[in-house]
């Protein structure tokens, strides 16, 4: 499992642009940062409560992709400990601002922390949050960012943390529309419909799956988790052959 996540993200983070590094994220800290850490945290908390409701927010993106960066930068910062309150409050602004997580570099740290399953397979609460964050972002576009499809694919394929959790399942039933059987489909919008994103998203889902249906030493893992992404993937001739 752990050869297969080093390549989890690799050719399709070059192809869409999903790196796994930010100007925002710094190194991994250990239980003797977290009272520094919580400490960023309500402050961070504050600033965001403070000036949601001002004229900065519309006016600045500057600054809202500062400050919702730097929150993001400290809940990455100790995983198994995030935040409680400044996750909440990132909610909040996915509630009443939504369209603030699609600045690029905050839609790119989030599906960073969705491709990046085995960081948090302790606790899932920060991908959970991506996915929520990311689900309310785009919630009221027809059709959706096929990199959102990709970052799915590569938790789906691998340590599956958060696509499998209940939490997340607004964000899955969404990504997962255009491949999903209609009838058993439970979103009722396929953000996938042109023939343009159809076409790619086939690519896409036949590439990574076949890929990982080729690994000649799967764990028993890995082919439970092969199970489950070929029954939802079995629409495509592609996967039933290589299945």
């Amino acid at each position: 499992m752990n050869r297969q996540r080093k390549d989890a993200g690799g050719y399709y983070a070059q192809k869409f642009g999903i790196g796994f590094s930010s100007a925002y994220v710094t190194q991994k800290k250990t239980r003797s940062d977290l009272p520094e850490l919580n400490n960023r945290a309500r402050n961070l908390t504050a600033s965001l409560l403070k000036n949601l409701p001002t004229d900065r927010w519309t006016n600045d993106p500057g600054f809202v992709q500062d400050v919702l960066a730097n929150s993001l930068q400290v809940l990455m910062s100790i995983p198994e400990e995030p935040n409680i309150q400044l996750m909440l409050a990132l909610l909040y602004v996915a509630k009443v601002k939504h369209s603030s997580f699609k600045l690029p570099t905050l839609h790119k740290t989030l599906l960073e922390i969705l491709c990046s399953g085995s960081t948090y397979k302790a606790n899932n609460q920060l991908p959970v949050l991506a996915a929520n964050l990311l689900y309310r972002a785009y919630m009221n576009d027809a059709e959706w960012p096929l990199d959102l499809l990709t970052a799915y694919l590569e938790d789906a394929v691998t340590v599956r943390c958060w696509v499998d959790d209940e939490q997340a399942r607004l964000f899955v039933i969404n990504v997962t529309s255009g491949f999903v059987p209609r009838s058993q489909a439970a979103c009722s919008t396929n953000r996938y419909a042109s023939p343009l994103q159809q076409q790619q998203l086939r690519q896409v889902v036949t590439e990574r799956v076949v890929r990982a249906m080729h690994d000649p030493t799967p764990s028993q893992e890995q082919l439970r988790v092969l199970v489950l992404i070929a029954c939802d993937t079995v629409a495509f001739p592609e996967i039933r052959t290589a299945a």
